[in-house]
């Protein structure tokens, strides 16, 4: 890998809302001690991450997580937090920009997207700004309701179920060439990047983290007596789709979480497809 050139940084944090509001209630003094030790960590990770920041003389803005809406102007993005933090970053990463994620608080955090944290950052900021950082390429899914695209791309994986976590997903399932009518409790669908998270709960397969491929899994089918599902779960290479076509009136579809959902209407038909273009994060 070339050196890079780096001529503006944004640092996105994990914002400490639940802190604030937990902190003035009343509540066990064990509990108020261990919100307030959770609250420290990403504080200090942060200011570890300004300071090697200004020592290389490189401009940069700080940003909570919850004020992040466009990063169109920065050439590295610095997601100081989880997987979600470095997730909701990448939903506005721009395709000449790097992410690099920074885990604030590992004894409490996988941070499987984090590369760093707060006592090795400055070496690995360093290592690639040298370009030695091992840069790869992360593919995402592209979502489009009735033939309009969303403007996010999911990097992670797609979740398409009722709206209420306690209803029944009604909808038709078109996988390749292959159709099916279903009830369950929805339905992931993933990149191989997202191949680790939530689908490998649900019963998907890890696949190798640069693969295109996408992989579907049906959560808790409703297997009808007499009748054989035969799309509960399998992959698909990068020419092809998945379709649902939604037979419920409260239904959506979430993309890497639970913060970015858009609601899906009776009739609706969800296509989740590989996106063309990934985004760059520096890995393990």
């Amino acid at each position: 890998m070339k050196k890079p050139t780096i001529k503006k940084a944004l640092v996105v944090y994990k914002d400490d809302g639940a802190f604030r509001a937990l902190s003035g209630r009343s509540k066990p003094g064990s509990l108020i001690a261990r919100i307030k030790k959770a609250a420290l960590s990403p504080r200090l990770t942060l200011q570890k991450v300004e300071q090697a920041l200004s020592k290389r003389k490189i401009p940069y803005r700080v940003l909570p997580r919850s004020r992040l809406k466009t990063a169109s102007d920065y050439d590295l993005l610095i997601t100081v937090g989880g997987d979600g933090t470095f997730l909701d970053s990448s939903h506005y990463c721009p395709p000449r920009a790097v992410l690099l994620g920074v885990n604030s608080d590992p004894r409490l955090s996988h941070g499987a997207f984090c590369i760093a944290n707060g006592k090795t950052f400055e070496k690995i900021l360093s290592n690639f700004l040298k370009g030695l950082g091992p840069v790869s390429l992360l593919h995402r899914l592209k979502v489009s309701i009735d033939g309009r695209p969303l403007p996010v791309l999911a990097l992670n994986d797609v979740l398409f179920a009722n709206r209420s976590p306690a209803g029944t997903s009604r909808y038709f399932l078109k996988a390749g060439n292959r159709w099916e009518e279903q009830k369950s409790s929805g339905v992931w669908v993933s990149t191989a990047a997202g191949s680790t998270a939530a689908i490998r709960s649900a019963g998907g397969r890890i696949l190798p983290k640069h693969s295109r491929m996408i992989q579907y899994v049906v959560r808790e089918p409703f297997m009808k007596k007499g009748k054989r599902l035969k799309l509960l779960r399998g992959r698909l290479s990068p020419r092809r789709s998945i379709r649902i076509y939604s037979t419920m009136s409260r239904a959506a579809v979430f993309l890497d979480g639970a913060h970015l959902h858009y609601d899906v209407k009776y009739g609706d038909v969800v296509e989740i497809r590989p996106a063309r273009n990934p985004i760059r994060a520096v890995l393990k």
